[in-house]
């Protein structure tokens, strides 16, 4: 009998190299999010301190230019807490999109495995069945010639 040979075998070999492109595309994802939220660990962090300087000048005797410079930088960095703060959610978004599209990868690669499987299981049923056959074929034939001698 001939050896096993699943047709679809390219679009499965296909399919698994989707699947690792989106395991890396994940994985940049999630180490972007990483960065991200690092950076906005500082800024929050530098933010707190300024804050706390800013306080501690404002009771105490320092010149009205300090403040307001003080009061100019919280408020900056309050902004740019803000904007890391919308670039971390848009950082999960793509991580959650990444995420999606990885598992409809796999699926997509299992549902071909699955056939694949299958389809290996009738070949080995049916090479059974023709070698169960010419064994009984020979079984056969030995039968009828013992009995002829």
């Amino acid at each position: 009998m001939k050896r096993f040979a699943f047709r679809l075998e390219r679009v499965l070999k296909v399919r698994e190299t989707v699947l690792s492109t989106r395991q890396v595309a994940l994985a940049g994802a999630q180490f972007r999010l990483g960065q991200e939220e690092e950076t906005l660990a500082a800024v929050t962090g530098t933010l707190r301190r300024s804050e706390s300087q800013f306080r501690k000048a404002a009771s105490g005797a320092a010149a009205p230019w300090r403040l307001a410079l003080a009061s100019r930088y919280v408020r900056f960095l309050e902004f740019e807490e803000d904007k890391q703060q919308v670039e971390v959610e848009k950082a999960r978004d793509q991580v959650e999109i990444c995420r999606q599209r990885l598992i409809e990868a796999r699926q997509e690669t299992r549902i071909l495995e699955k056939l694949k499987d299958k389809r290996f299981g009738s070949y080995v049923s049916e090479v059974l069945k023709e070698d169960q056959s010419t064994l009984d074929e020979i079984g056969v034939t030995s039968y009828v010639t013992r009995g002829q001698v």
